[in-house]
């Protein structure tokens, strides 16, 4: 896993060490918390360390499914599809919030003003100073 912040992934990686008492990963599991990949309202490192000796000392009972806290499910797609963060709807609201925060960048850019004089220095086939992208004899060029 490539260490970014918030993805739920990390939180479940945490949980598997901690209920299958893998003690020899602590210093790895202390990393990703301090780099902030386990998000701190899903736990921190003390209670992590904390479930993790006591997962020990109980023998890691959980991981035989003793609670029923996990069980296994067949088809993986399947079962992923009636999550939310893979949905649809999921998918456009992301594509929705990337393309309002790249307008937003766009609309703080500063528009590059030039007065008249200025604009009789550019070369005519260099991009026209207005941003619009084409050519500057196909641009302002035109007025001069």
């Amino acid at each position: 896993l490539k260490p970014k912040r918030g993805s739920f992934v990390w939180g479940g990686w945490e949980e598997a060490i901690v209920e299958l008492g893998m003690v020899e990963l602590k210093p790895l599991l202390q990393a990703a918390f301090n780099r902030g990949s386990i998000d701190i309202t899903w736990s921190t490192f003390d209670e992590s360390v904390k479930a993790l000796d006591e997962a020990v000392a109980n023998g890691c009972a959980n991981i035989a499914g003793a609670d029923r806290h996990f069980t296994p499910f067949g088809d993986v797609v399947d079962e992923l599809s009636s999550w939310h963060a893979f949905s649809e709807k999921a998918t456009e609201e992301r594509a929705k919030r990337r393309q309002e925060d790249a307008l937003a960048l766009v609309a703080a850019l500063p528009i590059p003003r030039r007065t008249a004089d200025s604009l009789h220095d550019v070369p005519l086939k260099a991009p026209c100073p207005c941003g619009s992208g084409r050519k500057y004899k196909h641009c302002h060029g035109r007025v001069h």
